[in-house]
């Protein structure tokens, strides 16, 4: 039964002071942290980046988004241009998926040179190259030359495993998001494979909506829209971040899981096994538990068996996938559980690391996410809520998903490190627009004509300054963050030496600059140079060396950590006297 008018009216004046709420009390926070924590704390330790970026990126857009709701709520009523038309006849316009579909592949793709740079920023995102290159190579984990295993901490020095016994090195992640990267590298197209994958969101997107809401035209492009112009699904697109393929992964099981029948569930499960596999075990798992939950309340046991006995299949062979493989190409027999090992270990880590600063983080990736979404889609999820007992199953499903695959990140990792928005809700932005699209159609089976005319033309409105303003500040904030890594990156790949050690103590994320192809085989080898022995640094200092320190990576834009100078003076002087001592640098 539809909602009374007054009810209508009541929940969405309550979204938009939700929404207003949400961006004030963010503007606030993070013109806090601003102001009462210095950007030399914020970048003492790696994980606070994520304080870094929320107070750099978001606190202009926060306070930008407040003044943008108070004006447009006092100047909405006065003249209407138009708008009312236009938001009725767009979602209604032929070929409009489509449209959406080849803006958003061009936006991303383009936004891979000119706001990336065609660089990969983060360890997550340079692993899964190394590994797509692996791939290419023949190889599910790359061999390591015997010259360099003693060499290995210091030529990948985080996020890998080594194992020196079998002569095999590779990122700690799991391999299949790298698999696409390769498979579209195949047709020199693995650069653009996020935006590839992006597009094909989309279409998936549309067909779930009008699954949900087969009555309702415009869902499908609402849908759409909410996604597509989201600046952390357009960012995130241009970047090799797992989290893309997630996105797509997710709701392609979603589609197969809704249609049902032998042939979609068969095809759930085999989306499952690679969705799984894609990068963090717990993503995809969490995302579908309420759904394969809802099959046991249905009585369907005998589905729910079967799922159930093919993802404890799925889970146990990803989490042991390493060990799989050393097994099969190792020339002895692996005893141990080598991964399964140090999976267990990996989350009595996460456990231990809890602190009074975690909910700066919860509070911090609240307000990111909300800010870099379509500034429509906080009002529209308000309403959804207020209606939340008439909403169809799938919607609260996804709701419920949303819920529980915080819980990991929320007790595990509350700081999500680089990221553009909060990457951790990526493979749910789906589920929200979904969400969304239920709250808009409960306005329009609510609001009287007049109410839903100012209705319209405020979300309209907000849209506009989303795509017009938010969208390409954006990619300049990201564009400016990136630009520094990428020239260093590039500098240091061009040099003509046959080594290059990169002291990475003094310079931000320096240690990221340490970067090599799986095989050792192209340009200097680049390493870091405080974690090499003095058998190693004899070995080495017999080819032509460089190094870089942050004295150089300064004029490319790189930040000094924060010592004192005494401090770094001395730790500089005592790595040069090492390195001469060796031979590396002339005396």
């Amino acid at each position: 039964m539809a909602a009374s008018p007054s009810t209508g009216s009541v929940s969405f004046q309550g979204g938009i002071r939700c929404l207003r709420l949400l961006f004030l009390l963010g503007f606030f926070f993070a013109l806090s942290l601003t102001l009462f924590t210095s950007a030399e704390s914020l970048q003492s330790a790696s994980e606070r980046v994520a304080l870094y970026l929320f107070t750099r990126q978001d606190t202009l857009w926060l306070g930008l988004g407040c003044v943008t709701i108070m004006v447009l709520l006092t100047t909405v009523g006065r003249r209407n241009f138009g708008i009312s038309a236009w938001f009725l006849c767009l979602p209604s316009l032929p070929r409009l998926v489509a449209v959406m579909t080849l803006a958003t592949l061009l936006v991303t793709a383009t936004g891979v040179h000119v706001v990336y740079h065609d660089y990969a920023l983060s360890l997550d995102e340079f692993l899964a190259r190394f590994q797509a290159q692996t791939w290419l190579g023949g190889h599910v984990l790359a061999p390591l030359k015997a010259e360099w295993a003693d060499m290995a901490p210091a030529l990948q020095p985080t996020f890998m495993r080594y194992d020196l016994a079998h002569g095999i090195w590779g990122p700690a992640y799991r391999p299949m998001a790298a698999a696409l990267i390769a498979l579209f590298e195949l047709v020199h197209l693995g650069k653009y494979s996020n935006a590839i994958l992006a597009a094909g969101c989309l279409p998936v997107l549309a067909a779930l909506a009008r699954r949900l809401w087969p009555a309702e035209g415009q869902a499908p492009a609402l849908a759409v829209f909410l996604l597509a112009s989201a600046p952390q699904f357009l960012i995130t697109a241009s970047t090799p971040y797992a989290m893309t393929a997630h996105l797509f992964f997710s709701l392609l099981w979603l589609w197969f899981f809704l249609r049902g029948g032998v042939g979609g569930h068969i095809g759930a499960a085999l989306t499952g096994l690679v969705a799984v596999g894609l990068h963090q075990i717990n993503v995809h798992p969490f995302f579908v538990l309420p759904f394969l939950l809802s099959l046991l309340s249905d009585r369907r046991l005998r589905l729910a068996a079967a799922y159930a006995l093919w993802y404890a299949a799925v889970l146990v062979f990803w989490v042991l996938w390493r060990d799989i493989v050393t097994i099969i190409i190792a020339t002895n027999e692996v005893t141990s559980a080598a991964e399964g090992q140090a999976f267990l270990k990996q989350i009595t880590f996460l456990l231990e690391r809890h602190s009074t600063s975690d909910l700066a983080y919860w509070l911090a990736n609240l307000f990111r996410f909300f800010a870099w979404q379509n500034l429509i889609l906080s009002p529209l999820l308000f309403v959804a809520l207020m209606h939340w007992r008439q909403a169809p199953r799938p919607v609260r499903l996804l709701a419920w998903g949303i819920a529980l695959s915080l819980l990991p990140y929320l007790l595990l990792m509350p700081s999500q490190g680089h990221g553009w928005g909060y990457r951790y809700l990526h493979p749910h932005l789906g589920s929200f627009a979904l969400i969304a699209v239920y709250g808009w159609l409960q306005l329009k089976a609510s609001l009287e004509a007049e109410a839903l005319e100012r209705a319209r033309r405020l979300l309209f409105m907000l849209a506009a300054v989303s795509v017009l303003i938010g969208l390409p500040l954006r990619a300049v904030q990201v564009e400016r963050f990136v630009a520094p890594f990428a020239t260093s990156s590039a500098y240091i790949a061009a040099l003509p030496n046959d080594v290059v050690l990169v002291d990475g103590l003094d310079t931000w994320f320096g240690i990221d600059l340490v970067r090599n192809d799986p095989f050792l085989e192209r340009g200097p080898k680049v390493l870091e140079a405080n974690r090499l022995t003095d058998a190693a640094l004899d070995r080495l200092c017999r080819r032509r060396v460089a190094l870089v320190d942050f004295e150089t990576l300064q004029r490319f834009g790189m930040t000094v950590m924060p010592r004192s100078p005494g401090v770094r003076e001395a730790a500089r002087r005592e790595l040069r006297r090492t390195l001469q001592q060796h031979g590396c640098l002339p005396s």
